[in-house]
């Protein structure tokens, strides 16, 4: 039995087969995202929403001729921004994606921004019980923006997704949003056992003058929003979920675990069965529990950052610089760790929005030194973020995921020096793809709950990455701590 999974991101569209009887992953497609809106200003990011539908209806017929016995499609995708949409589901906007900048410019000659006013009239309450979740291309955000400037654009419209407006083109009607998706626009307050259903905070709407914008339906589990034909036949179409949030599914996130995931971006994460509010955002996950997360870390963005600084010479005579990365670690395990300090905080992020290099002497201005305490940097973010989280540790072993972090020892060495114990290395493969197949194991009712169908297939996972991405090693050897 498969079923197809599209993974919507933000620079690919990814579609697959999944194989609920072997558990395997096979007719992995992928298809260019379509490139923003011409002619708009510069803090503007506006995306074509029915270019984006088209390819994924491309991916999905080209896997369909393949798929044998289908029985559903999965989708995730891209979280924030927002695309209002009519009661039938047809566009009534552009997406107006997550990277978009608009409500930072400055308004009338002046230093104030619609930010700066959305965050006013939220207010403290309303911000922690939607979950701390408040950023310039968030749907709030944008939706506050599109209100200021012209409220008759959201007379009885529905704002959704770009995953979910994806879905509902496949089944041609108004999809139903998943919780996951709807990051900073549901009422969390008192969530958990005791309340277990999603729900929008009308309230909040209210007070930002969102109060005539007409809501979708939110999706239970395995609630199929309609059905789609898929080699031939009618299929369900299930609602589209949080990428993180099945990104992490995929490495098989266990409840005593704090997650380390270390890519572009990075994240500092952790399960919970309430919704507690605190210094760190709080978003829906599977099977009930919640996710506490601290988003937008600086890593590899920052890091590709401090590269082309030290490229840009080479490259502006035409000059190629080969594989540069390679002679970074081997550099930056060689430097001493003591002399070089730096802030890699080069954009907005939840630790600060300007980095700083300190303790500079003409003998430590090398790419080693200067990597090793990039690293170093990284490692006190994570255990700082860690502490937010968790400030009695009570985690049982760190579950390191993302492409930096498997390919530097050097740092998930500093970090375990911030936060020794147990860890994992969760080996480099299709994360999303892999949360979906978990999703479909559970809608194939081969297992009762999202969490232990991803345990169950990362504990076979060798078979389909190559190594066990649930090996765990105790705390840093001597070698190790050396670096």
């Amino acid at each position: 039995m498969s079923y197809l999974a599209i993974d919507i991101g933000t620079s690919f569209i990814k579609g697959a087969i999944l194989d609920t009887q072997t558990g395997r992953i096979t007719s992995i497609r992928r298809a260019a995202f379509p490139e923003p809106v011409s002619g708009l200003p510069e803090s503007w990011v506006e995306i074509d929403p029915v270019a984006v539908s088209k390819a994924v209806g491309t991916l999905v017929a080209d896997l369909g001729s393949a798929a044998m016995d289908c029985h559903g499609v999965l989708l995730c995708g891209q979280m924030g921004g927002v695309i209002l949409v009519d009661a039938q589901g047809e566009p009534r906007t552009n997406y107006l994606s997550w990277r978009d900048q608009r409500v930072l410019d400055a308004e009338n000659n002046t230093a104030s921004t619609v930010f700066d006013r959305l965050r006013e009239r939220l207010g403290a309450r309303y911000l922690a019980e939607l979950g701390n979740e408040l950023r310039p291309g968030s749907a709030t955000s944008l939706l506050f923006w599109l209100a200021q400037r012209d409220a008759r654009l959201l007379n009885r419209a529905v704002p959704l997704s770009l995953p979910a407006f994806v879905a509902g083109q496949l089944v041609g009607r108004l999809p139903a949003e998943h919780p996951t998706q709807a990051i900073g626009l549901l009422d969390l307050h008192d969530a958990g056992a005791s309340a277990p259903v999603a729900r929008w905070h009308r309230a909040a709407f209210e007070a930002l003058g969102l109060g005539d914008l007409a809501w979708p339906s939110l999706a239970s589990p395995n609630e199929a929003t309609g059905e789609t034909r898929v080699g031939g036949k009618l299929v369900p179409c299930c609602p589209a979920v949080g990428d993180h949030q099945c990104a992490l599914l995929g490495v098989g996130l266990d409840r005593d675990e704090l997650s380390i995931n270390v890519s572009t971006g990075s994240q500092v994460s952790r399960l919970c069965t309430s919704a507690a509010a605190g210094r760190y955002q709080v978003r829906n996950y599977f099977d009930g529990l919640f996710l506490q997360t601290i988003t937008h870390l600086p890593a590899g963005r920052s890091l590709d950052g401090l590269v082309a600084l030290l490229t840009e010479i080479p490259r502006a005579a035409g000059a190629s610089c080969g594989d540069v990365w390679s002679y970074i670690h081997e550099q930056a395990e060689a430097a001493s760790s003591e002399t070089l300090t730096a802030d890699i905080s080069f954009f907005s992020g939840a630790l600060g929005d300007q980095g700083s290099l300190t303790g500079m002497r003409l003998e430590n201005l090398t790419v080693g030194h200067l990597f090793r305490a990039a690293f170093q940097a990284m490692a006190r973010n994570y255990a700082e973020c860690a502490r937010r989280l968790d400030p009695q540790a009570s985690w049982r072993r760190i579950a390191f995921s993302g492409g930096l972090a498997n390919r530097s020892q050097l740092l998930r060495a500093s970090v375990l020096e911030k936060l020794p114990g147990e860890y994992r290395l969760c080996a480099e493969g299709e994360d999303t793809l892999l949360g979906m197949l978990a999703l479909a194991l559970v809608a194939d009712r081969q297992e009762d709950s999202a969490i232990a169908a991803s345990l169950a297939l990362n504990e076979a996972a060798k078979d389909l990455v190559g190594h066990d991405r649930r090996s765990t090693k105790q705390t840093l050897s001597p070698r190790e701590r050396a670096g």
